[in-house]
């Protein structure tokens, strides 16, 4: 297929690597872990069972580890998420808690509407 031209009849230029934009990283980032090369000696050989989904798991887990948590420029645990699911599982045991609890001591017909509230909740 022939190259377009464009209104003045001139075909465009070949792209060159000095006219892209660079791909390397901005001052402000640091540099990800898979633009730091490692030589072949310096690289940890772990021996895993292929079929053994624990130890695959367990290997790869310890490679992320030393490779983003050793390092904290590249990696930053939040554990927002995590506190917020726990915060909000206490929030539920002590509504189920204190729902059960009325209901165990008020008459039935009169705990209804606060044990579907409990329920909802």
């Amino acid at each position: 297929m022939a190259p377009r031209k464009n209104a003045k009849g001139l075909s465009p230029a070949p792209s060159t690597p000095a006219c892209r934009p660079s791909s390397a990283a901005s001052p402000e980032k640091p540099p990800g872990p898979l633009s730091i090369t490692i030589s072949p000696e310096e690289r940890e050989v772990i021996k895993v069972n292929n079929y053994s989904a624990s130890e695959l798991k367990n290997a790869c887990d310890n490679a992320s580890n030393e490779c983003y948590l050793s390092r904290p420029v590249l990696f930053r645990q939040i554990h927002l998420h995590t506190d917020v699911r726990l915060a909000l599982g206490w929030a539920g045991v002590f509504t189920a808690a204190a729902t059960g609890l009325y209901g165990w001591k008020t008459d039935f017909e009169k705990s209804k509407p606060g044990v579907w509230v409990g329920f909802i909740l």
